[in-house]
């Protein structure tokens, strides 16, 4: 593949992706390139969609990153094709940091990210020369609702999901470490040691977390504000390490399994309504109750906790439980 046609492709999905939103964002100065280049590829690109291009289209684009971007570079991915069907396109998940390690030494041509680029990402981006477009395609928003008919769902908290931690714990104490035949299992002793020492440190920061909440708005000491996007980076930084070793993910996957494994689930989803009710809160009380550092920290964690399940769950050799589409179900 020329590098014109490489660049092509680059700036075809990336005007796909603008154009899911506000087309008067884009911004002549966001990005310095070959006035050139652009010139050429624009002609080109105009060209593939409107036109039956004069040369087709050749080659790979390597993409890889977070799980939250993947359905929507997925669907963008499969309508490039359509239209460019020798042009083949490699979708991986390996989450967000670990799509950045291969971006920035060149492994890929697009990352997708559901966190701004941090300043070692970006320091490795400078050190290989990788120039880069940063592109929103959307937003990742939560919506509280609750049904009017609902008196009792009124008060979620950080205690909930801290005791689900302990079950956590519990189940993982359950593992047989040995085999029938009395061989040790170093598979056992692999997720234990991975994650109990993590588990039970998110257990004292959800405590610190309760205890900042218990306070009237504006009245928090500031020895209590010890939550900082610093423990909301650690929680991303050991999903990254656990992502890279586990399969891309083709479809959703539901919450079953063992115990442990269903129980790693409850507590993903108890960390989520945890989210939402401290939104709730926030927005009911003022943006002084619940600091969005502490949103950001829940909402981290309800993804910690569904990366974990798939990491155990892939060291034990378990098999993962995926979902099938109703379509699918009704034809098999």
């Amino acid at each position: 593949m020329t590098k014109l046609k490489f660049t092509s492709s680059i700036l075809i999905l990336s005007l796909l992706v603008v154009a899911c939103g506000d087309s008067n964002e884009t911004s002549s100065d966001a990005v310095t390139v070959d006035e050139e280049l652009v010139t050429q590829t624009t002609v080109e690109s105009t060209n593939e969609v409107s036109e039956p291009a004069a040369e087709t289209l050749t080659g790979e684009i390597l993409i890889d990153g977070s799980s939250t971007v993947f359905p929507i570079t997925q669907a963008v991915a499969e309508e490039f094709t359509i239209l460019n069907p020798d042009v083949k396109i490699s979708v991986g998940v390996s989450g967000t940091g670990g799509g950045f390690k291969k971006f920035c030494p060149g492994e890929t041509m697009i990352s997708n990210a559901s966190r701004a680029i941090k300043d070692k990402e970006v320091a490795l981006c400078e050190e290989n020369n990788t120039k880069y477009l940063e592109v929103q395609v959307g937003i990742d928003a939560l919506s509280v609702v609750i049904p009017s008919s609902n008196d009792w769902a009124t008060c979620l908290t950080v205690d909930e999901l801290n005791s689900v931690i302990g079950m956590v714990l519990a189940e993982f104490e359950r593992l047989e470490a040995h085999h029938k035949d009395g061989g040790g299992r170093a598979t056992v002793r692999t997720v234990r040691s991975a994650a109990i020492p993590k588990l039970g440190l998110i257990q004292q920061e959800l405590f610190d977390i309760g205890g900042e909440c218990s306070f009237m708005p504006g009245q928090i000491p500031e020895m209590m504000t010890v939550i900082s996007q610093e423990q909301a980076d650690r929680l991303c930084d050991e999903m990254d390490v656990w992502t890279e070793q586990l399969e891309p993910l083709s479809s959703f996957i539901l919450p079953a399994g063992s115990p442990l494994i269903s129980t790693i689930h409850l507590a993903r989803t108890i960390a989520r309504r945890a989210e939402r009710k401290a939104v709730q809160i926030r927005d009911a009380d003022g943006e002084g109750a619940v600091r969005d550092v502490v949103i950001a920290y829940l909402n981290r964690m309800s993804d910690w906790f569904f990366v974990l399940a798939r990491w155990v769950g892939m060291t034990l050799g378990e098999d993962e439980t995926l979902w099938v589409p109703l379509g699918k179900r009704m034809q098999d």
